[in-house]
C-alpha cells in the first residue's frame, strides 16, 4: 500500500464450518503479521485485493453464484459490501470441476486516469467451452472489453500493466498437459483508450452543451432546464440508434426500441401507438453491469410532449423483470402528471 503496508488476502474456516475472506498484513515499521478483525459473508473464497482511493477493495467468489466486492478504510477492521457499485456484477468463475478459480484484478493508470482491469472466466453460450473476458471499470462505469484469444481450455488468469503495456498471463490444458501462457494485450489496450476517451468526451460534451444555458437562449426552449451531472453518470441515451438498439453514450447497456422513430436533437420522438423503448438493466446475464439499480438510483429523462392527449398516457415507468410495475409516471388531457 502506499503507506508502505504489506497486504496480504486470506480465507479461513468459521466455527460454523462456512469459509469466509479478510486479509492479513504487516507494516515494516513494526515487523509483525497482524490480522483483521472482521470479514466477508460466510461462504466467499478466493479473493483478490487492491488499494483503490485509501480503501483495500476486495472481490470474492461466493455461494449463490455471484461474485462479491467490498471495500475497507481500516485495514480489515470492518468490511462493506460494495452494493451501489461493483458487488454481484460479475458471476463466478468456475473450473471444470466446479471449483471457484482467481482471475487477474489489478488497478492502472491509462491516460492519466486510474482504474481497474479485471479477468472472468465465462463459457461460451455457442459451445460451452471456456473463454476469458476482460472488463474495464472506475468504479461507476463498467465496459467490457472483450474475449481474449485464449483458446477453449483457459482456466486461472492473471494481468500485468507496466511501461504503457498489458500483458495477461493464463493456464490452459487438458489433464495431464497444462501450461502457462503469455499474452499481449495491445489490440484490448487499444479498446480500453477508446472507452476513457469516449467516456471523457461525453462528460465534456454534456457539460458544455448544459453551459451554454447561461445565454438562456436554450433554457427558453426548454431543451436543458439544469445542469446534466456527470459525476456517478453511468448511461446516457442520446442520438446513436442502430436498428432496433438505442445506444448508451457511455458504452454501457443499450436500450430496445420498438415501434416508429423521428430523430429529434438529443433524442428521438417515439410515433404512434405503442411506440417507445426498454432500458432493460437488470436483463442481463451473467454479468450484471447495472446491478446496483436493485439498491438505488436515479433516472432523469427530458420528455416533450407536443399536444394535449385524449386522456391518461403513460411516459415512463418501472418494472421488476418487466412484470411487476413500481412506479409509472403519465400524463393527462387536464395537462397534469
Amino acid at each position: 500500500m502506499t503507506d508502505n503496508t504489506l497486504v496480504f488476502p486470506v480465507q479461513f474456516l468459521t466455527r460454523g464450518g462456512s469459509t469466509a475472506s479478510t486479509i492479513m498484513y504487516m507494516n515494516f515499521t513494526q515487523q509483525r503479521w497482524t490480522f483483521a478483525n472482521s470479514a466477508t459473508h460466510a461462504g466467499c473464497t478466493n479473493s483478490s485485493i487492491l488499494e483503490w482511493e485509501a480503501k483495500i477493495i476486495m472481490i470474492t467468489s461466493c455461494k449463490y453464484g455471484r461474485r462479491r466486492v467490498y471495500e475497507s478504510t481500516d485495514k480489515g477492521n470492518t468490511w462493506k459490501e460494495a452494493v451501489g457499485t461493483l458487488s454481484r456484477v460479475w458471476s463466478n468463475s468456475l473450473a471444470g470441476s466446479g471449483l471457484h478459480i482467481q482471475g487477474g484484478f489489478i488497478t492502472a493508470t491509462i491516460g492519466g486516469k486510474k482504474v481497474i482491469l479485471l479477468t472472468q472466466l465465462g463459457y461460451s453460450r455457442h459451445d460451452g467451452k471456456n473463454e476469458i473476458h476482460l472488463w474495464l471499470t472506475d468504479t461507476n462505469r463498467i465496459y467490457h472489453v472483450g474475449l481474449l484469444p485464449t483458446g477453449n481450455s483457459a482456466t486461472s488468469s492473471s494481468l500485468l500493466y507496466a511501461n504503457d503495456k498489458l500483458y495477461c498471463l493464463y493456464e490452459a490444458g487438458v489433464g495431464s498437459n497444462p501450461g502457462a501462457f503469455f499474452l499481449d494485450l495491445t489490440l484490448e489496450l487499444q479498446k480500453i483508450w477508446h472507452a476513457l476517451d469516449t467516456w471523457a468526451a461525453k462528460d465534456n460534451a454534456l457539460s458544455r452543451q448544459c453551459g451554454l444555458m447561461a445565454s438562456g437562449a436554450a433554457l427558453s426552449r426548454g431543451d436543458c432546464s439544469v445542469p446534466i451531472p456527470t459525476a456517478g453518470l453511468v448511461g446516457h441515451l442520446a442520438d446513436t440508434l442502430r436498428g432496433d438498439n438505442w445506444e448508451d453514450e457511455y458504452l454501457g447497456v443499450n436500450a430496445v426500441v420498438r415501434g416508429a422513430t423521428k430523430k429529434v436533437p438529443n433524442g428521438w420522438t417515439f410515433e404512434w401507438q405503442g411506440a417507445g423503448a426498454e432500458w432493460p438493466v437488470g436483463k442481463q446475464w451473467p454479468t450484471r453491469p447495472l446491478h446496483f439499480a436493485n439498491y438505488g438510483f436515479t433516472l432523469a429523462a427530458t420528455v416533450s410532449i407536443h399536444e394535449v392527449p385524449k386522456g391518461i398516457t403513460p411516459l415512463m415507468g418501472l418494472k421488476r423483470m418487466g412484470k411487476t410495475t413500481l412506479l409509472g409516471l403519465s400524463y393527462d388531457n387536464n395537462m397534469e402528471w
